[in-house]
């Protein structure tokens, strides 16, 4: 009785405590100005494409450089779609997370079967093939110019106008968000899950033991692309244009950076180093010309300090046990 008593209150507590989380996410567009209600938004939809890294990277231990890509091939699809072909909603949107998927799906065939520096390079190798298509078949993507006037999202008759509509927009991006992140914990706590994260423990025992560790891997891959394309069409429909430097280098480089800041093996790490590095980009580039220096001499700092990122360091503090017991999450 005593055990069951206990186990209601841990229930309750995290209940209180994730109420009061929403309640606090839903109240941001009354206490904060619109710039930084646009930066909040752009913070969501980042880390849905750093979320679909850090799965990857976490359990598999494979950096997966094309992410961005996935992100680019959504982009365009909605931007494509919706531009050109006067497409509306959500069709463009539902083809450009397809688009993002299959993707994933064909270029896992091949990149799965290598580990290491081998998969870095091909991911990366897709990476430079959507950039030169992106950039060089101005036919289709208007090259370096991209693609702008992305139409907004209008449903039930409601108009969801990007940037000119942030408040309308954050609640979007917030639900899509929600869902993202209690999608990926789910997948972590299922059985599949389980699997995926032995398989890069020892892959083959768990061949030995009957798994298919090559089709856990494969699978994924393709849920990593899945979300990747969803915050590609989120990026999209918000910033209302697509250009070939969005889906390149400074992309991965912001991919990467947020990832290893943030704490690639924790939850919310994602999350923290998405908000740290756009935190410090936007108040340090109109201070300095040498902004990205000053980033680089902090992200080095971070991984001399704390190698698992700052959740990965401020998990092991003896403060935070203490508030995961308080919320009923230890």
């Amino acid at each position: 009785m005593s055990d069951r008593f206990l186990t209601i209150r841990k229930e309750q507590k995290q209940k209180l405590f994730l109420l009061l989380l929403i309640l606090l996410a839903l109240s941001l567009p009354i206490w904060l100005s619109t710039f930084r209600l646009i930066l909040s938004i752009q913070i969501l939809y980042l880390t849905i494409l750093v979320m679909s890294f850090s799965f990857m990277a976490s359990q598999e231990g494979l950096l997966s450089l094309a992410q961005v890509s996935f992100f680019g091939i959504a982009g365009y699809s909605v931007g494509i779609l919706g531009v050109k072909s006067g497409w509306s909603f959500p069709y463009p949107h539902l083809i450009g997370l397809a688009g993002a998927t299959l993707a994933a799906a064909i270029l896992g065939l091949i990149a799965i079967r290598v580990r290491a520096i081998p998969f870095l390079m091909l991911t990366l190798a897709f990476g430079e093939i959507v950039y030169g298509t992106a950039r060089h078949w101005s036919a289709l993507t208007n090259g370096d110019n991209g693609i702008t006037g992305i139409p907004p999202v209008e449903f039930a008759g409601i108009s969801i106008n990007g940037a000119a509509q942030p408040v309308r927009f954050y609640y979007l991006a917030l639900a899509v968000f929600i869902l993202c992140f209690w999608l990926l914990n789910k997948i972590n706590r299922s059985s599949f899950g389980l699997a995926h994260q032995a398989t890069k423990q020892s892959p083959k025992r768990l061949e030995a033991l009957g798994y298919p560790v090559f089709w856990i891997k494969y699978t994924a891959f393709v849920i990593c692309g899945f979300f990747a394309g969803a915050s590609g069409v989120l990026a999209a429909i918000f910033e209302r244009v697509i250009h070939p430097e969005s889906i390149w280098f400074g992309a991965i480089m912001f991919m990467l950076i947020s990832a290893i800041l943030g704490g690639i093996n924790s939850r919310s790490g994602p999350l923290v180093g998405v908000t740290v590095a756009i935190f410090l980009e936007r108040n340090l580039e109109p201070i300095t010309d040498y902004y990205r220096i000053v980033v680089g001499v902090i992200f080095l700092i971070t991984i001399l300090i704390a190698r698992q990122g700052i959740m990965g360091y401020i998990e092991t503090t003896r403060a935070y046990k203490k508030f995961l017991h308080f919320t009923g999450f230890d």
